[in-house]
Protein backbone atom coordinates (compact mmCIF):
# COMPACT_ATOMS: atom_id res chain seq x y z
CA UNK A 1 0.00 0.00 0.00
CA UNK A 2 3.04 2.47 1.25
CA UNK A 3 4.62 1.99 -2.29
CA UNK A 4 1.35 2.87 -4.41
CA UNK A 5 1.20 5.83 -2.12
CA UNK A 6 4.31 6.62 -3.43
CA UNK A 7 4.17 5.89 -6.60
CA UNK A 8 1.33 8.69 -6.57
CA UNK A 9 3.39 11.02 -4.88
CA UNK A 10 5.85 11.06 -7.22
CA UNK A 11 3.50 10.83 -10.57
CA UNK A 12 2.08 13.83 -8.93
CA UNK A 13 5.38 15.68 -8.35
CA UNK A 14 6.30 14.65 -11.91
CA UNK A 15 3.31 15.92 -13.00
CA UNK A 16 3.71 19.51 -11.57
CA UNK A 17 6.95 20.02 -12.48
CA UNK A 18 6.39 19.07 -16.40
CA UNK A 19 3.30 21.40 -16.88
CA UNK A 20 5.26 24.08 -16.55
CA UNK A 21 6.60 23.62 -19.88
CA UNK A 22 3.54 23.33 -21.99
CA UNK A 23 1.52 26.28 -23.91
CA UNK A 24 4.41 28.07 -24.10
CA UNK A 25 5.10 29.52 -27.26
CA UNK A 26 8.86 29.21 -28.68
CA UNK A 27 10.28 32.55 -30.68
CA UNK A 28 12.77 31.10 -33.16
CA UNK A 29 15.50 33.60 -34.65
CA UNK A 30 15.73 34.09 -38.06
CA UNK A 31 18.23 35.13 -40.43
CA UNK A 32 16.99 37.83 -42.87
CA UNK A 33 19.33 39.92 -45.06
CA UNK A 34 18.22 43.29 -44.60
CA UNK A 35 21.21 45.76 -44.98
CA UNK A 36 21.62 47.96 -41.27
CA UNK A 37 20.42 51.37 -42.29
CA UNK A 38 22.54 54.50 -41.09
CA UNK A 39 21.36 56.30 -37.86
CA UNK A 40 20.21 59.72 -38.48
CA UNK A 41 23.02 62.80 -37.11
CA UNK A 42 21.46 65.70 -35.51
CA UNK A 43 22.93 68.84 -37.21
CA UNK A 44 21.51 71.62 -35.55
CA UNK A 45 17.88 71.88 -36.83
CA UNK A 46 15.41 70.32 -34.78
CA UNK A 47 12.95 70.21 -37.48
CA UNK A 48 14.94 68.54 -40.10
CA UNK A 49 16.55 66.27 -37.39
CA UNK A 50 13.07 65.18 -35.99
CA UNK A 51 12.13 64.62 -39.72
CA UNK A 52 15.31 62.02 -40.49
CA UNK A 53 14.18 60.30 -37.44
CA UNK A 54 10.89 59.82 -38.18
CA UNK A 55 11.78 58.42 -41.78
CA UNK A 56 14.35 56.46 -39.58
CA UNK A 57 11.88 54.49 -37.35
CA UNK A 58 9.66 53.99 -40.46
CA UNK A 59 11.99 52.07 -42.57
CA UNK A 60 13.05 49.76 -39.59
CA UNK A 61 9.12 49.38 -39.18
CA UNK A 62 9.50 48.45 -42.84
CA UNK A 63 12.40 45.74 -42.45
CA UNK A 64 11.15 44.32 -38.96
CA UNK A 65 7.76 44.03 -41.40
CA UNK A 66 9.64 42.23 -44.30
CA UNK A 67 11.65 39.87 -41.65
CA UNK A 68 8.92 38.71 -40.50
CA UNK A 69 7.18 37.96 -43.68
CA UNK A 70 3.63 40.41 -42.74
CA UNK A 71 2.00 41.79 -44.93
CA UNK A 72 1.92 45.71 -45.74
Amino acid sequence: MRQIFMCYIILFAALLLLCGCADKVVYVPTKCDVPARAKPINQGSVIKYLKEVLIYAEGLERDLNFCRGAQQ
